[in-house]
């Protein structure tokens, strides 16, 4: 996965997230409703994309 790649992931998920009361499963759900089936990401496994977003600096996580 390129930084680029991580960038669009936490772009998406911050986009997603908006407005929503975010919980535990909140990024299983994420991944289920934009990652799973977009072409993009198809072949990112749901560990990858916990690992980005879960390990993306604070300020980049917030305001991507």
């Amino acid at each position: 996965m390129t930084r680029h790649d991580e960038n669009a992931l936490v772009h998406a998920w911050v986009a997603w997230r908006k407005g929503r009361d975010v919980k535990d499963d909140s990024y299983i759900e994420f991944f289920d409703a934009q990652i799973r089936n977009n072409p993009r990401f198809a072949s990112m496994h749901v560990f990858e994309v916990l690992d980005v977003l879960v390990n993306a600096e604070p300020d980049r996580r917030e305001s991507a």
